[in-house]
């Protein structure tokens, strides 16, 4: 997970347009993060890649580049499972952390953000090539050389983050 430290750029306040229970859950229906209500009209959704505590990854595909379309990924975050504030300022300091750090090298790429009433959805890049510790058991032993490059690689990325305020935890 990546926190924004709290200096200049942090906005560690909730967002004043979600009202709260008194055990300090959302009430439904209350979550608005201001992002456009069009994804479904933008994007059509495809096979499910993975799931998490609070939604799932799929497949997507942009509307307008027909059949030439770039396939994306979309997390498609349900906003019925929050249950806190914490909760909701995770998903917002998300998509900022992932708008902040566009174009740096071996980060996920954001496309867009999107929401509806029933959720919240982050179009980014689709990363095909699994995960690092599969990809690791997978090879069953690396060169020194190529640890590495691997470790090499985190750190750039963790330090550009800390250069930008970013905390990787």
């Amino acid at each position: 997970k990546a926190k924004k430290s709290s200096g200049e750029g942090s906005s560690s306040a909730p967002n004043k347009s979600v009202q709260y229970e008194t055990n300090g859950a959302p009430k439904q229906g209350t979550v608005n993060f201001g992002y456009p209500n069009t994804f479904k009209s933008h994007y059509t959704v495809g096979k499910e890649l993975g799931k998490g505590q609070f939604g799932v990854v799929h497949q997507c595909q942009r509307k307008q580049d027909g059949e030439e379309a770039k396939v994306l990924a979309v997390k498609m975050i349900d906003k019925s499972k929050f249950d806190s504030r914490q909760a909701v300022e995770d998903v917002r300091r998300e998509v900022l952390i992932m708008k902040q750090l566009r174009n740096m090298e071996n980060v996920v790429e954001i496309q867009d953000a999107f929401e509806d009433k029933k959720y919240v959805y982050i179009v980014m890049e689709l990363c095909e090539g699994g995960e690092l510790f599969d990809r690791i058991i997978k090879k069953g032993k690396y060169t020194e050389k190529d640890a590495a490059v691997l470790v090499r690689q985190m750190l750039k990325v963790i330090a550009e983050c800390h250069l930008q305020g970013i905390i990787h935890r």
